[in-house]
């Protein structure tokens, strides 16, 4: 399992086409970015409310409270480039070493005079704040997803096997050979080794186990 980040940019207003939501930067500083809009953070609510993008709603603050940027630019690493991130913004200057050069990518993605903007460096004048994430100092994480490598072939499914009898089970998105390594695989999974521990458990005491039991709505009504 290697590292990931992920670099938010916040701005008040947006400098790139509509209709763009995620784009893959081959041979650039920071390899993939994605767009969403928000709502202001308004008083003391530190929530964030996602609503669609539209050229009708651009985006106003209202009241007086402070302004929070409405549409977030997320760029994402992992591997190698994430840990180079990770190890330049442990350093006094790094994280703002980071975020002018995904402005400067971002620039070059959008400004010119055939741009939206018509504006060589867009980003600039509507930055608001910036925010780096890094995975890997995640204590109950510890990193960014797992990946394939030389001769893994089947490796997913040796994962997934319990042990001692279905008494040692496992999960997590590592052990899921059908999804993409993200948290619905590590759910999926924990769905399924639950309910195979319960199995177990109900055959050692000879009961039967609830026809429902293990399923995505039992699970939501257990933790509702």
């Amino acid at each position: 399992m290697s590292d990931a980040v992920k670099i938010l940019l916040s701005f008040d207003e947006m400098f790139w086409p509509a209709d763009t939501w995620n784009v893959v930067c081959v041979d650039a500083f920071l390899p993939e970015c994605w767009m969403l809009e928000y709502e202001y953070v308004t008083g003391d609510d530190a929530s964030v409310t996602p609503s669609p993008t539209s050229d009708a709603n651009p985006g106003s603050n209202p009241g007086d409270n402070t302004k929070v940027g409405k549409h977030v630019v997320t760029f994402f690493a992992c591997g190698e480039k994430a840990s180079e991130v990770a190890t330049t913004n442990a350093s006094p200057t790094g994280h703002a070493e980071i975020i002018e050069k995904a402005l400067d990518q971002l620039d070059d993605m959008f400004g010119g005079l055939s741009s939206v903007t018509k504006e060589l460096q867009p980003s600039r004048a509507r930055f608001v704040d910036s925010k780096i994430h890094v995975w890997s100092e995640e204590r109950t994480v510890g990193g960014g997803y797992t990946h394939p490598s030389v001769f893994a072939v089947g490796s997913r499914h040796e994962l997934q096997k319990s042990e001692w009898d279905g008494r040692l089970c496992f999960a997590g998105e590592a052990t899921n050979s059908e999804c993409n390594p993200c948290m619905q695989g590590a759910v999926q999974t924990g769905l399924a080794a639950a309910l195979e521990a319960a199995t177990q458990m109900f055959k050692v005491a000879s009961k039967p186990l609830p026809a429902d039991w293990g399923t995505e709505g039992d699970f939501v009504r257990s933790f509702g």
